[in-house]
């Protein structure tokens, strides 16, 4: 496994603390946004991110228009994963842009594997 360059968003800081260290831990680069301006600035610069994995319920824009412009900036070399603490926000199908959807509370460690694991 290689290493990757995630870029986690969400505007609970102790979840973007957790992905820094453990992700960092297991070899990878974390880029953190807070908000889906400092998302778009990582999307649109020299070393963007080939994961991104993004809270669906951010405070000034939802989680799947993110993962839509993540798509429309990168194309196919960006992978997106949605976090969300309502499993039922979403139904079955409803991924859209989204690789697969994650329901908090979940074990860091194991959503990075399982992110390296679609490269």
């Amino acid at each position: 496994m290689g290493q990757l360059h995630i870029l986690v968003v969400d505007d609970d800081p102790d979840i973007l603390l957790l992905f820094q260290m453990v992700g960092r831990r297991l070899g990878h680069r974390i880029s953190l946004a807070a908000s889906a301006e400092d998302a778009l600035r990582v999307l649109d610069s020299e070393n963007p991110p080939n994961a991104v994995l993004v809270d669906l319920d951010l405070r000034a824009t939802s989680g799947e228009d993110l993962c839509n412009a993540a798509f429309h900036r990168l194309g196919s070399s960006v992978q997106v994963f949605l976090m969300t603490a309502d499993p039922l926000v979403l139904n079955e199908g409803e991924l859209g842009c989204a690789k697969a959807v994650i329901t908090k509370p979940f074990d860091v460690e194991e959503v990075i594997k399982l992110i390296s694991s679609e490269r």
